[in-house]
């Protein structure tokens, strides 16, 4: 089986990695390999389920009581908030 060395690897992501792998009782190797897995296999876009529901979420309209509504002004005031 081929191996893989990564360097300057985050020490925060290497956390989450070792974490994730005590948590499901795998190997650092094992646990990488996992995840590299399951990223390709969607795509590295995440699962299809949130995929799917971003895709919802965009499709739906937006509906306003005024059409009076001006975009800049909402953002000044938000902004001094």
């Amino acid at each position: 089986m081929a191996s893989l060395q990564i360097r300057d690897m985050p020490e925060d992501l290497l956390e989450s990695l070792k974490l994730k792998a005590e948590q499901d009782h795998r190997s650092l190797a094992q646990q990488a390999v996992i995840l590299l897995e399951e990223a390709l296999k969607h795509g590295g876009r995440g699962s299809s389920r949130r995929i799917d529901a971003l895709k919802k979420i965009r499709s739906r309209k937006i509906e306003t009581k005024s059409k009076d509504i001006n975009i800049v002004d909402l953002i000044q005031e938000d902004r001094r908030r």
